[in-house]
């Protein structure tokens, strides 16, 4: 201000009315650190290769570098995180890796359940398959598909034991109750 008033009388002007310069304020406390932004993690961070050991995220947040996976290695593929961040302790692979299809599953049910050679059996599984294979005592029978198309019809072979009808299906051998044969 005293520079301006020096100005204005070198200048001649006399008489001029300044407003006074308000006066001095601190600027508001500031907090003793700012936190960070915080960003949704990824969607998913597949593990690198070569973990050196597990890394455990701290309560709130990601860990500060790169996600391992627990001795052992990574898991077979990548990781995902759940909606909301990580869980509050490390994340292990379930034991044998990922999860695996359910494997069929069928019933096989033989009528009659007993008889003599060249007895005709039908063979009722659930869910019916056409490409079934039917097995009597470990030998492969040929079949025909009944009058209804809801069983397999086979023959008790001439030279038979008692035993157990199965049915190969899917890569699985299916089994039925034991076929009593008589002579």
């Amino acid at each position: 201000m005293k520079r301006a008033l020096l100005a204005l009388s070198l200048l001649g002007v006399t008489g001029c009315y300044l407003p006074p310069e308000p006066a001095y304020q601190p600027p508001p406390p500031q907090p003793a650190y700012a936190p960070a932004p915080q960003q949704p993690p990824p969607a998913y961070a597949p593990a690198p290769q070569q973990p050196p050991g597990p890394v455990y995220a701290p309560a709130g947040g990601p860990p500060p570098g790169p996600v391992y996976a627990p001795a052992g290695g990574p898991p077979p593929g990548p990781v995902y995180a759940p909606a909301g961040g990580p869980p509050p302790g490390p994340v292990y692979a379930p034991a044998g890796g990922p999860p695996q299809p359910a494997a069929p599953s069928m019933t096989v049910d033989v009528q009659p359940s007993s008889g003599r050679p060249g007895t005709e059996l039908h063979v009722y599984l659930r869910p019916f398959q056409h490409g079934a294979t039917i097995y009597f005592n470990g030998r492969a029978l040929p079949k025909r598909l009944s009058p209804s198309q809801d069983a397999w019809i086979i023959y008790i072979p001439g030279s038979a034991t008692s035993g157990y009808v199965e049915v190969d299906w899917g890569g699985q051998r299916f089994r039925s109750g034991y076929i009593t044969v008589t002579r």
